[in-house]
């Protein structure tokens, strides 16, 4: 056990020191200012937070337009109180706007290539299945409609919107972990050859990290580390030469 905490410790200490070495900036608010200077020298805005658990409809007002990603209203099903992590993140690479094709953003080698670590494999029912732990299964669609994204036009710009859900989180050391997790990514054009990316992230937690595991806090060490591992793997990505 005391071997195990080591590990965990020095893992999360990693995340850490990842996020202070590179460009990255918590920021307080949810509707953050998009910083297109801070963002021109790749650096990622990150808004995050985390609701203590209680039961789901106390959870309305605090939560304003990111329940809008709960399209079927998940969080009235639910029969206990669950914790909810809400987070934006904003950032541009230098790509054009038409590279994100939805072949592209649907094909599973593509997804694979940018988070290696999440271990992805497509289902014969055309969706994904996740293998890292926690385990889970995952539904991938983009949307081009330009009223889809109403509800958050706050926090987000950009007719081309990703939409992913995860369900069927597994256990992990016989522990519950997450109900159901939402991401939407909005892609919009700022220049011929430069995108400006904004993802808005929902999740429904049963349980958080004990304190032995960095507690809550945790929960940003790692949101924040595979955010940029994410970007930089997106910003290095290059297409190769078809044969």
């Amino acid at each position: 056990m005391v071997r195990q905490m080591r590990l965990i410790g020095a893992l999360t200490g990693l995340a850490v020191q990842i996020c202070s070495a590179a460009d990255l900036r918590r920021e307080t608010r949810a509707d953050f200012v998009i910083d297109p200077a801070f963002q021109a020298d790749g650096g990622v805005q990150l808004f995050f937070t985390l609701v203590d658990a209680r039961p789901g409809e106390t959870h309305r007002a605090e939560l304003g337009p990111f329940l809008t990603l709960d399209r079927s209203d998940r969080l009235s099903a639910l029969r206990e109180p669950v914790h909810v992590t809400t987070s934006r993140v904003s950032y541009v690479v230098d790509k054009a706007v038409s590279f994100f094709t939805r072949d592209r953003l649907l094909d599973a080698k593509y997804m694979q290539a940018l988070a290696p670590q999440l271990e992805l494999t497509s289902r014969p029912d055309g969706g994904f299945h996740i293998a890292r732990s926690p385990a889970n299964s995952l539904s991938v669609d983009v949307h081009l409609e330009p009223d889809f994204t109403k509800g958050v036009a706050g926090l987000a710009h950009g007719n081309l919107v990703v939409v992913q859900e995860n369900v069927d989180f597994a256990r992990v050391l016989g522990w519950r972990t997450a109900a159901w997790s939402a991401t939407w990514t909005f892609h919009e054009a700022i220049s011929a050859q430069q995108t400006r990316i904004t993802a808005l992230t929902l999740t429904y937690l049963f349980n958080v990290p004990p304190p032995f595991l960095g507690g809550p806090e945790r929960l940003y060490a790692d949101t924040a580390a595979q955010t940029l591992a994410f970007v930089t793997a997106l910003r290095a990505y290059e297409l190769r030469p078809a044969r």
